[in-house]
Formats: C-alpha cells, structure tokens, sequence
C-alpha cells in the first residue's frame, strides 16, 4: 500500500472516534438548553423524558444528580429562566 492510502485510512478512524465520543457528548449538553426550552414552553412536541430517559436513567444510576443539577441550573440562571 501506498503511503497515502495508509494515511487516508488512518484519517478515517480518527473521524469515526470523534463522532463516536461527540454523539454521546453533544446529547449530554444538550440537555440544559432543552430543559430551559421545555420550562420555558418553547419545545413545541418535545417529551423532555421520553428524549432524555436513557439519560435520566444514567444520572440515577451513577449518582450523578448533583453535577446534572448544576448543569442546568447554570443554563437556567444564564437564560433567567425559573420553574413556575
């Protein structure tokens, strides 16, 4: 093989990595803004738990509910959003 076939194909498993740690990633961030968007009324059809039940049920499990909390806390103070 060349070496530029060698190169290419070693690019390509470098994209599928990134996209497969950046998929998970981005669906974990996104739950703040989704969550201000749901309080907020502005969702349209979302389901906040039926989108992000894997996700709901990963924090329950882990203990990870207080950096979950904090999370969209901080989105919800830098929108000025309150839970009526």
């Amino acid at each position: 093989m060349s070496d530029e076939a060698t190169s290419k194909s070693g690019n390509t498993w470098l994209y599928v990595v990134g996209l497969l740690v950046s998929l998970p990633l981005c669906y974990a961030l996104s739950v703040g803004p989704a969550y201000v968007l749901a309080i907020r009324g502005l969702a349209g059809p979302l389901n906040f738990k039926e989108v992000y039940g894997p996700l709901i049920w990963l924090v329950n499990k882990t203990g990870l509910g207080e950096p979950a909390e904090a999370y969209i806390g901080a989105w919800m103070s830098l929108t000025g959003t309150s839970i009526r």
